[in-house]
């Protein structure tokens, strides 16, 4: 990104006025999106879990979504996709991105006001057991709400 911001695009004053206004709002909209993804941060944990289910014995298979988790443009993309809904479940094919399209992903956003949002998800096979993974994530969402609220009374009493 430290790339983008430090190129001279001296060269666009060779463009003519409507050229240069869309390359400047194409620019624009660019580093609005890499701001995005940088000001985000994710935390894995038991993705080595997905070895013990039948689904994913192929180790280059496993070996593509390992790698796919490690890169944060990646998970920002399947995290970070907007939705109406607080809950959400892609499934297979459902997710864009090839790496992740034998796995059903469940994800729950939590929105933190100022502070911003929180997603937990979780990644299994498409035949995991939906109702309980939802339910993790609801019981997660009461969890948060009960430490956001209990920070928040013990500021008011302060």
């Amino acid at each position: 990104m430290r790339d983008i911001q430090t190129t001279d695009f001296a060269f666009i004053d060779t463009f003519d006025r409507d050229n240069k206004a869309f390359f400047i709002r194409v620019v624009s909209e660019v580093m609005d999106i890499l701001h995005q993804y940088e000001d985000n941060e994710f935390f894995l944990k038991g993705k080595e879990n997905l070895l013990s289910f039948p689904d994913f014995k192929e180790l280059s298979e496993v070996k593509s979504i390992f790698d796919a988790f490690s890169r944060e443009m990646e998970l920002s993309e399947l995290l970070l996709c907007p939705t109406d809904d607080a809950f959400s479940v892609s499934i297979g094919n459902e997710i864009k991105n090839e790496n992740f399209n034998k796995l059903s992903i469940a994800k729950h956003t939590y929105d933190l006001g100022a502070e911003g949002k929180i997603t937990f998800a979780v990644a299994g096979p498409t035949r995991m057991d939906y109702r309980k993974v939802m339910n993790s994530l609801n019981y997660m969402e009461t969890i948060l709400g009960d430490i956001i609220y209990d920070k928040n009374d013990k500021k008011e009493v302060q």
